[in-house]
């Protein structure tokens, strides 16, 4: 899959917005995902562990959440595909690097 990604954030009054575009190509028979792709994500400044999602993957709008637990270890995941096809995960990241640098991101008020 070709990929390419422009990420851009800005401090807004209140919290943070976030806007991305990519272009997805691949040559898959069963689900090709070829074209733009574009997403917003707010992270608010009353609660900064809840990031609200909204994306066009090329083929689909998808609205969602995640929430960061514990030091940002671990997330759990929320995501409407299609806006009817429920998602959802709890993920938990591990620094290879032994540096904790994702930390002091999300629990920095």
């Amino acid at each position: 899959m070709l990929r390419s990604l422009v990420p851009k954030h800005f401090n807004i009054l209140n919290g943070e917005l976030g806007i991305h575009a990519t272009y997805l190509y691949n040559k898959r028979l069963d689900y090709p995902l070829n074209g733009p792709a574009f997403g917003v994500n707010y992270r608010p400044n009353f609660h900064k562990n809840i990031n609200l999602i909204v994306e066009y993957d090329a083929k689909t709008i998808n609205i969602g959440a995640i929430y960061a637990l514990w030091a940002d270890h671990f997330n759990f995941l929320f995501e409407l595909q299609e806006g009817k096809y429920i998602s959802a995960g709890l993920v938990y990241k591990v620094n290879l690097k032994g540096d904790n640098k994702w930390h002091s991101k999300i629990l920095d008020y």
